[in-house]
């Protein structure tokens, strides 16, 4: 989930040339909720700042009511106590958008393997 089309194109390419199935794309935490409990996914990316529901109400709701779906956060912001609040929400993972794109490919993987 992001509310960026750009990002969500970008890392629908970067996880397509890794044969990573997306099975859908949502621009905003009400939106990815609905989808993620229709398609059932076992990693969400989620940006966190997002119009309408943020990215860690969202991660909270997904993580308590689809106990196989990981979440991935995915932000602009290297912040301590946003990483802290996305732990507590119950995200497998903390990643800043300036990070390496092998980082979040191995992210996913780690998440799959768990």
């Amino acid at each position: 989930m992001d509310d960026s089309g750009e990002t969500r194109q970008a890392l629908r390419e970067l996880l397509e040339a890794q044969a990573i199935t997306i099975v859908g794309e949502a621009a905003d935490g009400a939106n990815g909720i609905d989808l993620a409990g229709k398609l059932m996914p076992d990693v969400v990316l989620m940006d966190l700042k997002m119009r309408g529901m943020d990215g860690i109400e969202a991660t909270t709701i997904i993580t308590s009511s689809l106990s196989d779906t990981h979440v991935i956060v995915l932000t602009t912001f290297d912040d301590d106590s946003l990483r802290q609040r996305a732990d507590e929400a119950g995200a497998a993972a903390y990643l800043v958008k300036v990070d390496s794109p092998q980082l979040i490919i191995d992210a996913i993987f780690q998440a799959l393997r768990s």
